[in-house]
């Protein structure tokens, strides 16, 4: 079973998406139209998805096809991302390129603090 939550992180002044258990298609498009009625109701252009704690294992074409759930979602293409893994994918690259392909920026971390830093020097 997959839980998930999307909320605002003082701390880190970034909103913040947690994830934990098995990510497929169909919890990923819940993920997604979650973060982006929050994303745009606090107006916030950067995104920190942990998904440390997730069983993320999509195929190469389920990649590709990743941009089109978001477009789905009403993501705002101009949210800008940085999602962090436990560890890395054989396809994590694949994750980057699909998504600034299609016009989103995002970038793969396996450590927190490193991804933290990337959004901040973005803003």
């Amino acid at each position: 079973m997959a839980t998930f939550s999307v909320h605002y992180d003082e701390e880190r002044d970034c909103l913040v998406g947690n994830f934990v258990g098995t990510m497929n298609k169909e919890t990923l498009k819940e993920y997604s139209i979650e973060v982006a009625k929050t994303a745009s109701k606090h107006d916030f252009t950067y995104f920190l998805s942990d998904l440390r704690e997730a069983d993320v294992d999509f195929s190469s074409i389920e990649i590709i096809n990743i941009p089109g759930i978001f477009h789905a979602a009403g993501l705002d293409i101009s949210l800008r991302r940085a999602i962090v893994l436990s560890t890395r994918l054989n396809n994590y690259s694949l994750i980057e390129t699909v998504a600034n392909t299609r016009g989103f920026n995002a970038k793969v971390f396996t450590d927190l603090n490193k991804a933290m830093k990337w959004l901040k020097n973005k803003r």
